[in-house]
């Protein structure tokens, strides 16, 4: 039995790599604090993205609604790059035409076991508020 846990605990951890998520770094474009705040939202970083909205303005519903990230509102952004956490604060504050629209729909997915080398994918995103 402890030979079956160690086989099953083994194969699940050469595999866990293969099956590893698509990680996103972002880097700034340029120097303006609204593509700092645009990095902290896609770097997941909640707190700091709090303190960069309320020192860019006291009005975080206003900041929220007017910082735009490589196109596509604050919150938009946060989402389409799994940043959950940011998305969950932004979208509290977004007016209804900058929010994620959520259609119904069904989506089929093949999966299939590729080698990375024990590498996660790191995509590289340049960000700017421009």
């Amino acid at each position: 039995m402890k030979t079956l846990l160690a086989f099953t605990a083994g194969t699940l951890l050469m595999l866990s790599p293969s099956l590893a998520a698509v990680t996103y770094q972002f880097v700034a474009v340029d120097k303006s604090v609204e593509t700092q705040i645009c990095v902290a939202a896609g770097n997941d970083e909640r707190a700091l993205l709090r303190s960069k909205i309320g020192n860019y303005s006291h009005n975080v519903r206003l900041s929220t609604n007017l910082i735009n990230c490589n196109g596509m509102s604050i919150t938009q952004f946060s989402y389409k790059y799994g940043a959950l956490q940011s998305y969950d604060y932004l979208n509290r504050f977004t007016a209804l035409k900058n929010r994620v629209q959520h259609k119904p729909s069904v989506t089929i997915k093949e999966l299939s076991l590729r080698d990375t080398g024990g590498l996660a994918d790191v995509v590289t995103i340049r960000v700017s508020a421009k």
